[in-house]
Order: structure tokens, then sequence, then C-alpha cells
């Protein structure tokens, strides 16, 4: 049987409101009664309930990355990989299997920058999706640095932090220009 992957928004938890909810296609990135951050449920769904019948049992992928601030300045990675290589991003990447949102976030800060952070509030969530090969699910949380000397890891040619007005001047990503215009960055 193919199956797909479709991102369903709820705004009942299935863990602590959701009685009778099949909790094993629902992954919890927030929730406003147990973890006081607001409200977003993923569901991944079967082909038969979403009616596509394209293999997709690879998407969407979760991500989270993290705005760290640091004596008014933004760190912003350069990419060495595609998609958009050379483009500058927020650091971050994929959410393993039973890693929490922060737990992803700090582990991916340390790999790609060498710094130890403290994941803080919840930015937002934004998509990716450029089908075929593309749908990604990233949820962005602010970030403050604990310990840790900045160094570029393989996935990056270069990190280092910005001033505000400096951010005007480089090559990001759409999505990472998005969020900056959101949070007052840009």
């Amino acid at each position: 049987m193919e199956t797909t992957t479709q991102v369903v928004k709820s705004s009942v938890c299935p863990h602590c409101e959701g009685s009778g909810v099949d909790k094993r296609y629902w992954h919890i990135v927030t929730c406003s009664w147990c973890k006081g951050l607001g409200s977003l449920y993923l569901k991944v769904s079967s082909g038969e309930e979403s009616g596509r019948g394209k293999h997709m049992s690879n998407f969407p992928r979760l991500g989270s990355a993290v705005l760290v601030q640091h004596n008014g300045r933004l760190l912003l990675c350069m990419r060495d990989k595609e998609p958009q290589k050379g483009k500058w991003v927020l650091p971050g990447g994929k959410v393993e299997p039973f890693e929490s949102i922060a737990e992803a976030a700090k582990r991916e800060l340390l790999e790609e920058t060498g710094l130890v952070i403290e994941v803080g509030k919840l930015v937002g969530v934004y998509e990716i999706i450029a089908p075929p090969d593309e749908h990604r699910v990233i949820v962005y949380s602010w970030g403050s640095v604990k310990a840790g000397e900045l160094r570029p890891s393989s996935d990056s040619t270069q990190v280092r932090f910005f001033l505000k007005e400096d951010l005007w001047n480089i090559e990001m990503t759409p999505l990472v220009g998005k969020v900056l215009k959101d949070t007052g960055w840009l």
C-alpha cells in the first residue's frame, strides 16, 4: 500500500484533550496546555486518508532552527550543500526520531556552529513546499549563546553574527528573509 504524508493543523491536543484520537499518527510540536507555547499538531496520514496516490512517506521533513542573538547581532550560516548552496540561513536542521524541537536545535547549533545555546520562546512554524522533491516544516525558536567557540562545520562555509543593517546586503534564502521580516530583523 502506498502512503503519503499530509500535514493537518489542529487546535486540539491529542495528548491532553483529544480522547479517542489514535496518537500513533500525531507529532506534537507545541501545546498550549501541556507545553505553554501555543498549539500546532502535525498529523501523518496514510494515502487512503489523504486521497493522494504518490508515495511520499518521507515528507514532510520536520526541522528546528534558531534565531541566536548575541550582543545585538544575529547568527547566520552560509550553506555548503544543496538546496540553496551559497546562501545565508538560520542555523538548524532535521529533528531526529524521539528528539524534542529544543533538543534538535541545541544539537544542530553545536554541530553547525560550535556554540552551546539555550533555546527560548517559539518564533513560529514555517513550511517549504517545492514539489516533487522538497516539503519541510520548520519550527523556529529564539536562542542565546551559553558557551563554545564559533566555527563552521561541513554543512557551512561560514558562520558569523550580523548587525541588523548588514542583513540587507547578503544573499539569503527566501524563507530566511520571511522569518527575519516577521521578527523585525529586516
